[in-house]
């Protein structure tokens, strides 16, 4: 009976303890311009974004934006400060890599 319990109050540490208590994942980045280019890959939009204090530029497509975002649809002066949240593609063009965006947001 006592390692029933012990077992059962382990488990529940354990699933408790890596709880995401509403942390904030958004990094700061700016959108830096488009890609004039006309290459097969080229196009879309850069965006440098500072991963441990050294920036990396990276790029992104329409197609890459949560669906319904509006975040480019007005008028855009760049660069754009925003606040995202972003996961690699590994895909490169040109030496960059491409990102796909999960929320972003105006700064």
């Amino acid at each position: 009976m006592k390692t029933s319990v012990l077992l059962l109050f382990t488990l529940l540490l354990f699933c408790f303890s890596s709880c995401d208590d509403g942390a904030n994942s958004l990094t700061v980045a700016q959108i830096v311009g488009t890609d004039p280019g006309a290459c097969p890959c080229c196009g879309g939009y850069f965006i440098l974004i500072s991963n441990d204090g050294t920036p990396t530029t990276y790029r992104f497509f329409d197609a890459d934006l949560p669906a319904g975002s509006t975040v480019l649809d007005a008028p855009v002066t760049f660069p754009l400060d925003v606040e995202l949240e972003w996961e690699n593609q590994s895909d490169f063009c040109n030496g960059i890599s491409r990102i796909s965006i999960k929320q972003i947001a105006r700064r």
